[in-house]
């Protein structure tokens, strides 16, 4: 952790300060017959998140070693990244509703926020809250949150948001002698038109996506056809 490393050098005093010893570094250090007269280890391989330290020096007694140790034992932890106290949860809601995602970040702020759909930033989702008014079924998919302190970054959980569709009323009218069946569905609203002559079996006549218009089917004139039910099926 460059910032703990940093106070760390500025607490103790210490003057030469290399990150590797290599053979320039162990000229620059060599004091004791090639042995540096302390080592600062920041991050030992085998600790918990590599967040540990240790400090060798050459000889039992060193006098620096209790300066070293209050050293150690007073130093400030370097800003940590965020962490997450509450995740966002997963939605269902019918379309038109409203749908709020919200997270509850931890650790130093301030903080910076960006929310994603489908992984790919969502203009001006930058707070803790991701409000989704008036939802359409091309709003449904995976959302997550990325969290930025001065420490770090964070992502949340992906979590997904349900739109299901409402009932569409159909309406009817003829014009020119012509009957035609409409409803206004969604934008993006996967639907099938299927009819029946008995309700029990079911044929689909037209399927498509529907857009900003209302999506039409036309049954001719009506004349000498058996009776007909007709029926819009969404699918999710």
């Amino acid at each position: 952790n460059p910032s703990r490393t940093t106070q760390f050098i500025k607490d103790s005093g210490m003057e030469d300060v290399a990150d590797d010893f290599s053979r320039v570094a162990w000229r620059q250090f060599n004091k004791h017959n090639g042995i540096p007269l302390f080592v600062i280890i920041n991050g030992v391989a085998n600790s918990p998140s590599h967040d540990q330290w240790e400090v060798l020096y050459s000889g039992a007694g060193y006098p620096g070693a209790v300066l070293f140790r209050s050293v150690i034992n007073t130093v400030k932890n370097g800003l940590q990244p965020p962490t997450i106290d509450e995740q966002p949860k997963s939605l269902t809601v019918k379309v038109g509703e409203t749908a709020t995602f919200k997270i509850d970040p931890g650790g130093k702020a301030p903080f910076q926020f960006q929310w994603q759909f489908t992984s790919f930033n969502i203009p001006e989702a930058t707070s803790p809250k991701l409000v989704i008014e008036n939802a359409q079924i091309k709003d449904a998919g995976d959302y997550r949150v990325l969290i930025k302190n001065k420490g770090g970054e964070i992502y949340s959980e992906t979590v997904q948001l349900v739109v299901q569709p409402v009932p569409v009323p159909i309406q009817t009218k003829v014009e020119d002698g012509q009957i035609t069946l409409s409803a206004k569905l969604s934008p993006a609203q996967r639907y099938a038109i299927e009819t029946s002559s008995d309700l029990a079996k079911w044929e689909s006549v037209k399927t498509g996506y529907a857009n900003t218009k209302p999506i039409e089917f036309k049954l001719g004139t009506g004349r000498a056809a058996p009776a007909q039910f007709f029926r819009i099926r969404l699918f999710e």
